[in-house]
């Protein structure tokens, strides 16, 4: 089921207020680029998962990885202190040689 649309007001910089409206004038997919842009930093900010990402952009988990990747957002990115602090241990303790 398709959920309706909903408009919103946003404070903006005269001079970004500007800009904004030659791209519309030129007919860039600004609300897309908007939803994206909102969505991915809030993955980025661990607010939400990707698959909550993909959910809310209604695309498939692979193409939100795809957006994802296109925007520089890391795929995979641990909180500081999160990794083993051997990084030469792989999980359930294999031990990886890199020489």
């Amino acid at each position: 089921m398709e959920t309706p649309d909903i408009e919103f007001t946003v404070k903006l910089p005269v001079p970004l207020a500007a800009f904004w409206k030659s791209l519309k004038q030129a007919q860039a997919p600004l609300e897309k680029d908007f939803a994206e842009t909102f969505v991915l930093s809030q993955v980025k900010k661990h607010r939400i998962t990707a698959s909550k990402g993909a959910e809310l952009l209604g695309i498939s988990y692979q193409d939100f990885i795809t957006l994802m990747d296109d925007w520089g957002v890391p795929v995979i990115d641990y909180p500081e202190g999160s990794l083993p602090a051997d990084e030469n241990v792989l999980p359930f303790g294999i031990k990886v040689d890199f020489d």
